[in-house]
């Protein structure tokens, strides 16, 4: 029975804390998303941020649409309530996720004191985010390669030779009559 109790703590501090801790954030996050659609916020909670686009063709918008995601800055987490482009300038309205933050930093304190890790290495990781979120709405670079099917077969004089895939040419056909 002792033995049993021991992996069974063993398992936990291995991966059971992580999994406690994510359900634990999936419900708050859930509860915060329902509670941004019955607009159950002030808006003197709401943090707003500018971002450049670097888009052709903007058009601007008159009024905020609602949007769903979230944020991580300095290690506190914001979810995104509003956006509205104008000019070149995504504005988007943000609401501090107090009960996400919560979760993860204890997360981190619980990891940290059972692993035996100092908590210098949280900071850093936020920095990344920081920097990361003024990329996430740049419009990615789209590169396209056509590719033509090339079939590779032995000639007469025994030479390889390439040429175009067979089964696109079914029939020589004659080109049409010009009419006059």
């Amino acid at each position: 029975m002792i033995a049993i109790t021991l992996l069974v703590i063993h398992l936990f501090n291995l991966a059971g804390y992580h999994l406690f801790y994510g359900y634990f954030i999936a419900q708050s996050d859930k509860h915060l998303v329902q509670q941004l659609d019955k607009r159950q916020y002030q808006d003197d909670q709401l943090l707003e941020v500018k971002l450049p686009l670097h888009l052709p063709y903007l058009t601007n918008w008159n009024d905020y649409e609602r949007v769903d995601g979230e944020m991580e800055v300095n290690g506190v987490f914001y979810n995104y309530v509003k956006r509205k482009v104008h000019n070149d300038t995504l504005f988007l309205l943000c609401v501090p996720n107090q009960p996400k933050t919560q979760f993860h930093q204890s997360r981190h304190d619980y990891a940290s004191q059972v692993n035996g890790m100092s908590t210098t290495g949280h900071t850093s990781r936020s920095v990344v985010k920081k920097i990361a979120l003024s990329a996430e709405f740049q419009e990615p670079v789209l590169k396209y390669t056509i590719v033509g099917t090339v079939e590779t077969f032995i000639a007469p004089a025994g030479y390889l030779s390439a040429g175009p895939h067979l089964a696109f040419v079914q029939d020589t056909y004659k080109p049409p009559r010009v009419l006059a």
